[in-house]
Protein backbone atom coordinates (compact mmCIF):
# COMPACT_ATOMS: atom_id res chain seq x y z
CA UNK A 1 0.00 0.00 0.00
CA UNK A 2 2.58 2.65 0.84
CA UNK A 3 4.53 1.81 -2.68
CA UNK A 4 1.08 2.44 -4.19
CA UNK A 5 0.75 5.74 -2.32
CA UNK A 6 4.54 6.85 -3.32
CA UNK A 7 3.49 6.06 -6.83
CA UNK A 8 0.76 8.34 -6.74
CA UNK A 9 2.88 11.32 -5.21
CA UNK A 10 5.54 10.94 -7.42
CA UNK A 11 2.82 10.91 -10.89
CA UNK A 12 1.45 13.91 -9.03
CA UNK A 13 4.18 15.48 -8.83
CA UNK A 14 5.11 15.02 -12.16
CA UNK A 15 2.28 16.45 -13.38
CA UNK A 16 2.50 19.50 -11.30
CA UNK A 17 5.76 20.28 -12.58
CA UNK A 18 4.94 19.97 -16.58
CA UNK A 19 1.65 21.56 -16.20
CA UNK A 20 3.56 24.72 -14.19
CA UNK A 21 6.40 24.61 -17.18
CA UNK A 22 4.06 24.72 -19.80
CA UNK A 23 2.01 27.69 -18.30
CA UNK A 24 4.52 29.71 -16.47
CA UNK A 25 4.54 32.56 -19.89
CA UNK A 26 1.50 31.67 -21.46
CA UNK A 27 -0.20 35.10 -20.17
CA UNK A 28 2.45 37.35 -20.12
CA UNK A 29 1.23 41.11 -20.56
CA UNK A 30 2.83 43.50 -22.15
CA UNK A 31 2.85 45.41 -25.88
CA UNK A 32 1.12 43.29 -28.22
CA UNK A 33 1.95 42.44 -31.65
CA UNK A 34 -0.09 40.84 -34.68
CA UNK A 35 0.87 37.41 -35.47
CA UNK A 36 2.22 36.62 -38.47
CA UNK A 37 1.47 32.83 -39.27
CA UNK A 38 -2.25 33.82 -39.92
CA UNK A 39 -2.82 29.60 -40.01
CA UNK A 40 -2.64 28.91 -36.84
CA UNK A 41 -2.07 30.81 -33.43
CA UNK A 42 0.49 31.16 -31.38
CA UNK A 43 0.49 30.98 -27.48
CA UNK A 44 -3.26 31.30 -25.99
CA UNK A 45 -4.17 33.00 -29.31
CA UNK A 46 -4.90 36.74 -27.99
CA UNK A 47 -2.69 38.72 -30.79
CA UNK A 48 -4.47 35.93 -33.61
CA UNK A 49 -5.99 37.89 -36.26
CA UNK A 50 -5.94 35.41 -38.91
CA UNK A 51 -9.65 34.31 -41.24
CA UNK A 52 -10.51 30.69 -39.54
CA UNK A 53 -14.37 31.17 -39.10
CA UNK A 54 -14.82 27.53 -37.91
CA UNK A 55 -15.92 26.52 -34.32
CA UNK A 56 -14.78 22.79 -32.81
CA UNK A 57 -18.51 21.77 -33.44
CA UNK A 58 -18.26 22.21 -37.25
CA UNK A 59 -20.47 25.63 -37.01
CA UNK A 60 -19.87 29.10 -38.97
CA UNK A 61 -18.67 32.40 -36.46
CA UNK A 62 -20.97 34.93 -36.60
CA UNK A 63 -20.28 38.39 -37.35
CA UNK A 64 -19.00 40.24 -34.42
CA UNK A 65 -20.81 42.90 -35.32
CA UNK A 66 -24.46 41.78 -35.92
CA UNK A 67 -27.20 43.35 -33.49
CA UNK A 68 -27.79 39.76 -31.65
CA UNK A 69 -24.49 40.58 -30.01
CA UNK A 70 -24.72 44.28 -28.48
CA UNK A 71 -25.48 43.74 -25.43
CA UNK A 72 -22.54 40.86 -25.30
CA UNK A 73 -18.90 42.12 -23.38
CA UNK A 74 -17.24 41.42 -26.50
CA UNK A 75 -18.84 42.09 -30.06
CA UNK A 76 -17.49 44.76 -32.81
CA UNK A 77 -18.75 48.14 -31.42
CA UNK A 78 -16.51 48.27 -28.50
CA UNK A 79 -14.02 51.17 -28.33
CA UNK A 80 -11.14 48.95 -28.23
CA UNK A 81 -12.46 46.50 -30.73
CA UNK A 82 -9.74 47.09 -33.48
CA UNK A 83 -6.99 46.67 -30.25
CA UNK A 84 -8.86 43.08 -29.51
CA UNK A 85 -8.95 42.27 -33.13
CA UNK A 86 -12.87 42.46 -33.12
CA UNK A 87 -15.03 44.31 -35.89
CA UNK A 88 -16.73 43.70 -38.96
CA UNK A 89 -15.98 40.09 -40.13
CA UNK A 90 -16.92 36.96 -38.24
CA UNK A 91 -13.21 35.51 -37.70
CA UNK A 92 -11.86 33.72 -34.69
CA UNK A 93 -10.20 35.82 -32.00
CA UNK A 94 -9.43 35.55 -27.99
CA UNK A 95 -10.40 39.18 -26.94
CA UNK A 96 -10.13 37.72 -23.16
CA UNK A 97 -7.44 35.77 -23.08
CA UNK A 98 -8.92 32.98 -22.77
CA UNK A 99 -7.13 29.35 -23.42
CA UNK A 100 -7.52 29.91 -27.09
CA UNK A 101 -9.37 31.49 -29.93
CA UNK A 102 -13.12 31.53 -29.65
CA UNK A 103 -16.69 33.16 -31.62
CA UNK A 104 -20.23 33.02 -31.12
CA UNK A 105 -22.54 30.91 -32.91
CA UNK A 106 -26.15 30.58 -33.20
CA UNK A 107 -27.85 27.55 -31.76
CA UNK A 108 -30.57 26.18 -30.60
CA UNK A 109 -32.26 29.60 -30.48
CA UNK A 110 -29.58 31.38 -28.94
CA UNK A 111 -26.79 32.89 -29.15
CA UNK A 112 -24.00 31.27 -27.52
CA UNK A 113 -20.08 30.94 -28.27
CA UNK A 114 -17.74 27.70 -29.26
CA UNK A 115 -13.90 27.36 -29.30
CA UNK A 116 -13.13 27.59 -32.79
CA UNK A 117 -10.88 25.16 -34.71
CA UNK A 118 -8.23 26.97 -35.86
CA UNK A 119 -4.94 24.79 -35.37
CA UNK A 120 -2.02 25.58 -32.62
CA UNK A 121 1.03 26.72 -33.75
CA UNK A 122 2.58 25.07 -30.49
CA UNK A 123 5.89 22.82 -31.41
CA UNK A 124 4.37 20.44 -29.12
CA UNK A 125 1.57 19.67 -30.86
CA UNK A 126 2.68 16.49 -32.68
CA UNK A 127 4.50 15.49 -29.07
CA UNK A 128 1.24 15.22 -27.72
CA UNK A 129 -0.63 13.16 -30.71
CA UNK A 130 2.24 10.81 -30.09
CA UNK A 131 2.16 10.70 -26.39
CA UNK A 132 -1.60 10.11 -26.71
CA UNK A 133 -1.94 6.28 -25.82
CA UNK A 134 0.34 6.81 -22.82
CA UNK A 135 -2.01 9.93 -21.46
CA UNK A 136 -4.80 7.26 -21.43
CA UNK A 137 -2.95 4.79 -19.51
CA UNK A 138 -2.20 5.83 -15.59
CA UNK A 139 -3.71 4.30 -12.67
CA UNK A 140 -7.24 4.76 -13.01
CA UNK A 141 -9.01 1.43 -12.80
CA UNK A 142 -11.20 1.98 -15.93
CA UNK A 143 -10.09 1.91 -19.60
CA UNK A 144 -12.11 4.94 -20.45
CA UNK A 145 -9.92 7.69 -18.35
CA UNK A 146 -10.70 11.39 -19.28
CA UNK A 147 -13.45 11.05 -22.20
CA UNK A 148 -16.14 13.25 -21.07
CA UNK A 149 -19.16 15.52 -22.93
CA UNK A 150 -18.59 19.14 -23.87
CA UNK A 151 -21.71 20.87 -22.51
CA UNK A 152 -23.83 23.13 -24.76
CA UNK A 153 -25.03 25.14 -21.71
CA UNK A 154 -21.87 27.05 -21.35
CA UNK A 155 -21.56 31.03 -21.18
CA UNK A 156 -18.80 33.37 -21.53
CA UNK A 157 -18.00 34.38 -17.73
CA UNK A 158 -14.23 36.67 -16.47
CA UNK A 159 -11.72 34.03 -15.99
CA UNK A 160 -13.23 30.88 -17.28
CA UNK A 161 -16.94 29.30 -18.70
CA UNK A 162 -19.69 27.22 -16.55
CA UNK A 163 -19.91 23.82 -17.53
CA UNK A 164 -21.99 20.84 -16.89
CA UNK A 165 -20.57 17.55 -14.68
CA UNK A 166 -20.49 16.04 -17.97
CA UNK A 167 -17.52 18.26 -19.64
CA UNK A 168 -15.55 17.45 -15.89
CA UNK A 169 -16.89 14.06 -14.91
CA UNK A 170 -13.59 13.75 -12.36
CA UNK A 171 -14.12 16.86 -10.93
CA UNK A 172 -14.83 15.76 -6.87
CA UNK A 173 -16.85 18.32 -4.47
CA UNK A 174 -15.36 17.69 -1.05
CA UNK A 175 -17.72 18.46 2.10
CA UNK A 176 -16.95 18.97 5.87
CA UNK A 177 -18.82 18.83 9.06
CA UNK A 178 -17.34 21.18 11.86
CA UNK A 179 -17.81 20.34 15.32
CA UNK A 180 -19.50 23.85 16.39
CA UNK A 181 -21.42 24.51 13.07
CA UNK A 182 -23.64 22.76 12.47
CA UNK A 183 -24.82 20.47 8.32
CA UNK A 184 -21.85 20.27 6.22
CA UNK A 185 -19.80 22.93 4.31
CA UNK A 186 -17.88 22.99 0.85
CA UNK A 187 -14.42 22.85 1.69
CA UNK A 188 -12.29 22.77 -1.82
CA UNK A 189 -12.64 20.54 -5.07
CA UNK A 190 -10.41 17.57 -6.18
CA UNK A 191 -10.03 15.12 -9.11
CA UNK A 192 -10.96 11.37 -9.11
CA UNK A 193 -7.78 9.87 -10.49
CA UNK A 194 -9.01 6.05 -10.11
CA UNK A 195 -11.98 3.88 -8.81
CA UNK A 196 -11.26 4.89 -5.15
CA UNK A 197 -8.90 8.12 -5.23
CA UNK A 198 -9.44 11.49 -5.40
CA UNK A 199 -7.17 13.96 -5.87
CA UNK A 200 -6.92 17.55 -4.00
CA UNK A 201 -4.81 20.15 -2.21
CA UNK A 202 -2.53 19.93 0.84
CA UNK A 203 -3.80 23.19 2.26
CA UNK A 204 -7.32 22.02 2.50
CA UNK A 205 -6.49 19.81 5.05
CA UNK A 206 -3.97 21.91 7.46
CA UNK A 207 -6.96 21.88 10.31
CA UNK A 208 -6.20 17.86 10.66
CA UNK A 209 -9.86 16.73 9.91
CA UNK A 210 -11.02 13.54 10.93
CA UNK A 211 -11.88 11.20 8.36
CA UNK A 212 -15.90 11.03 9.83
CA UNK A 213 -15.95 14.87 9.03
CA UNK A 214 -14.88 14.43 5.35
CA UNK A 215 -17.61 13.77 2.91
CA UNK A 216 -17.08 13.99 -1.16
CA UNK A 217 -19.78 13.93 -3.63
CA UNK A 218 -19.12 13.16 -7.18
CA UNK A 219 -20.89 13.80 -10.56
CA UNK A 220 -22.57 17.16 -9.18
CA UNK A 221 -22.10 20.26 -11.06
CA UNK A 222 -23.38 23.00 -8.40
CA UNK A 223 -21.26 22.43 -5.61
CA UNK A 224 -24.40 23.34 -3.44
CA UNK A 225 -26.93 21.46 -5.45
CA UNK A 226 -27.64 18.52 -5.18
CA UNK A 227 -28.54 15.99 -8.24
CA UNK A 228 -29.84 12.52 -8.71
CA UNK A 229 -27.21 10.75 -10.50
CA UNK A 230 -24.50 12.27 -7.93
CA UNK A 231 -22.21 9.68 -5.68
CA UNK A 232 -21.15 10.05 -1.73
CA UNK A 233 -18.44 8.61 -0.51
CA UNK A 234 -17.05 8.40 3.27
CA UNK A 235 -13.38 9.08 3.35
CA UNK A 236 -11.64 6.11 4.75
CA UNK A 237 -7.89 7.38 4.99
CA UNK A 238 -6.22 10.47 3.36
CA UNK A 239 -2.99 11.36 2.90
CA UNK A 240 -1.25 14.94 2.91
CA UNK A 241 2.26 15.39 1.13
CA UNK A 242 4.67 15.32 3.97
CA UNK A 243 7.36 18.44 2.20
CA UNK A 244 4.11 20.28 2.34
CA UNK A 245 5.35 23.92 2.19
CA UNK A 246 2.27 26.46 3.99
CA UNK A 247 4.03 29.47 3.41
CA UNK A 248 4.79 29.06 -0.35
CA UNK A 249 2.77 26.23 -1.06
CA UNK A 250 4.99 23.90 -2.38
CA UNK A 251 3.66 20.24 -2.60
CA UNK A 252 0.84 21.60 -2.04
CA UNK A 253 -1.06 17.62 -2.50
CA UNK A 254 -2.96 15.70 -0.68
CA UNK A 255 -4.72 12.18 -1.27
CA UNK A 256 -8.35 11.09 -0.33
CA UNK A 257 -8.99 7.22 0.01
CA UNK A 258 -12.49 6.52 -0.63
CA UNK A 259 -14.74 4.32 1.64
CA UNK A 260 -16.59 1.26 -0.04
CA UNK A 261 -17.53 -1.95 1.13
CA UNK A 262 -16.75 -3.41 -2.38
CA UNK A 263 -13.09 -3.13 -4.09
CA UNK A 264 -14.25 -0.28 -6.46
CA UNK A 265 -15.76 2.55 -4.97
CA UNK A 266 -17.05 5.16 -7.65
CA UNK A 267 -19.35 3.28 -10.79
CA UNK A 268 -18.13 5.03 -14.13
CA UNK A 269 -20.98 6.85 -15.74
CA UNK A 270 -21.35 10.00 -17.47
CA UNK A 271 -21.14 12.23 -15.21
CA UNK A 272 -18.76 9.98 -12.85
CA UNK A 273 -15.25 9.40 -14.64
CA UNK A 274 -11.73 9.24 -13.70
CA UNK A 275 -8.98 11.59 -15.06
CA UNK A 276 -6.26 9.85 -16.84
CA UNK A 277 -2.27 10.55 -14.75
CA UNK A 278 0.18 10.00 -17.23
CA UNK A 279 3.50 7.83 -17.15
CA UNK A 280 6.25 9.18 -14.40
CA UNK A 281 8.66 10.09 -17.29
CA UNK A 282 6.16 12.03 -19.46
CA UNK A 283 7.50 15.71 -19.67
CA UNK A 284 5.15 18.37 -21.28
CA UNK A 285 6.67 20.60 -23.55
CA UNK A 286 6.46 24.74 -23.44
CA UNK A 287 3.64 26.28 -24.32
CA UNK A 288 1.37 22.99 -23.49
CA UNK A 289 -2.41 24.01 -23.15
CA UNK A 290 -3.61 22.77 -19.79
CA UNK A 291 -7.31 23.33 -18.66
CA UNK A 292 -8.29 23.73 -15.24
CA UNK A 293 -12.04 23.07 -13.65
CA UNK A 294 -13.34 23.83 -10.25
CA UNK A 295 -16.38 25.23 -8.17
CA UNK A 296 -15.65 28.69 -8.26
CA UNK A 297 -17.83 31.43 -9.03
CA UNK A 298 -20.17 32.65 -12.06
CA UNK A 299 -19.25 36.40 -11.15
CA UNK A 300 -17.91 38.91 -9.03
Amino acid sequence: MKGELLRLLLLVEAIKTAQCQGLRTRYKRGARSRDTEVKCYKNAGVTYRGTWSITESGAECLNWNINGLMDRKYNGQRKDAAELGLGNHNYCRNPDEDSRPWCYVYEGGKYTWEHCSVPSCSKGQEFLNNKKIKLFRGLSSTATCGLRQRSVRQYRIKFGSYADIEAHPWQAAIFVKYHRAPGEHFLCGGILISSCWVLSAAHCFEEGFSTGQLKIVLGRTSRAIPEEKEQKFQVKNYIVHERFDSENYNNDIALLQLNSDTEDCAVETDTVRAACLPTPDLQLPDWTECEISGYGRNEE
